[in-house]
This record gives C-alpha cells, structure tokens and sequence, in this order.
C-alpha cells in the first residue's frame, strides 16, 4: 500500500506500471494533473477552438478517465450553443465520488475501459467521446479499449483523442508499443477515419510536453 501525497507515486515504479489511482485520489496532497489549472494548455486550447467545427452537432460528451470532471467541462464549454449531455466515467470510487460534488449537473459513474465497458446516454444523440492523458495507463491493452470504445458508440459519432508523449529519443514506459504518435494514429484509423489531426512539440523543454491531438468518426458498425 502506498501513503504518499505526491500523486505521481502512484502511476509507475521500477519501469512498470502500478496504477493505484484509488489510494492516488484518497492520499494525494494537491488536484492530480493540476486538472483544475488546465484550461490554458495548448492542447485544451486547440482542442476548444478547433474540434466545434468538424463536431459542431453533438448532443452528448463522454470523458472517459475523467478525474474529477474539469476537463469534460472545458469541452462543454466549447460547445456551450449545443447544452449537451455530459457523462464522465473513471476507475476510482473516490474520484467520481469527488467528481460530482464539483460538477454536480454532469453525470459520473465508475467504468473500466478495458472491460465491461459500456456508455450512458441516449442512442439517437450524437455524441463526442473523449480520452485525455490516458493512453500510456491503457497501453498494453489499446486494441481492446479501441474496440471496446468502437462498440459502445454508434455510426457518425466522435472519438477525440488527446495524448502527450515525452521526447522521441528517450525512454519511456509503453514506446515499444508507441513509439511516436503516427503509431498512434494508425491504430485508431483500424475503426475509425481521422478527420482532423495534429501533433506539437514544445522545444523549449525537454518533457513529455509534446501533444497529440486526433478526432476521429466512426463510419460503419
């Protein structure tokens, strides 16, 4: 069991993977992520100034590995003319527990992307499905949670993908799997067809500040 306030000790130890997002939420000292302080993220902000064109019918937003919702709510807010539906769904008890006592107008359950996955909301709305800094905790299950999110949503709906990656010439947990976000790209384009992408990299730091942006649309069942 791990006690610290620090959230990033609940993510990876000794190269592997331990996600203990639970104890994460129940022990962390600060917001996990600064997910309350994102809004003036390059990635958010091109996501909230760009994706409401090619996704502007929406009546639904699905957050999956929403934290505790701010995240969902940026992407409400920009679509804001739409009054959409938002749902958002995470592992941790404690962090959808947290989750609606911040947001208490969005609905958030519990949900696991790698099984029994499935989506709330009403079949003949629209819907925009979102995954944000979430990839390298699913990495080494991707196509499953590809296939699982491609039976959960129906034809015309949204898959926005936003994923940052550290620099191309280090080391990193699940590179053998991803080495780069065209990798990344074309395993998605297996279900869906990518209608917008783009990838940034911040040369002024040497971290995993480089964002993959990707909304895609599922085409046929």
């Amino acid at each position: 069991m791990i006690n610290s306030k620090d959230y990033h000790d609940y993510f990876f130890k000794d190269g592997k993977f331990i996600g203990k997002f639970e104890e994460m939420y129940k022990n962390s000292g600060m917001v996990p992520w600064n997910q309350d302080n994102q809004g003036h993220w390059p990635d958010v902000l091109i996501t909230q100034s760009i994706i409401p064109e090619f996704a502007g019918n929406i009546g639904e937003i699905h957050d999956l590995g929403c934290g505790l919702g701010y995240y969902l709510d940026l992407l409400n807010k920009a679509f804001a003319k739409n009054n959409c539906s938002c749902f958002g769904y995470d592992l941790s008890p404690t962090c959808i527990a947290q989750a609606e006592t911040i947001f208490s107008d969005y609905m958030f359950s519990e949900n696991n992307l790698i099984t029994n996955f499935t989506l709330k909301g009403k079949k003949e709305k629209q819907k925009l499905v979102s995954l944000r800094g979430t990839i390298w905790y699913i990495v080494d299950y991707l196509d499953i949670v590809i296939n699982n999110i491609n039976n959960a949503i129906a034809c015309n709906d949204f898959l926005l993908i936003n994923q940052n990656f550290p620099p191309e010439v280090s080391n990193y947990y699940g590179k053998g799997k991803l080495p780069n976000s065209g990798i990344l790209e074309d395993c998605l384009n297996k279900k869906f067809k990518v209608v917008f992408s783009v990838f940034f990299v911040n040369h002024t730091r040497n971290t995993n500040d480089n964002w993959y942006i990707g909304l895609f649309k599922k085409e046929q069942n």
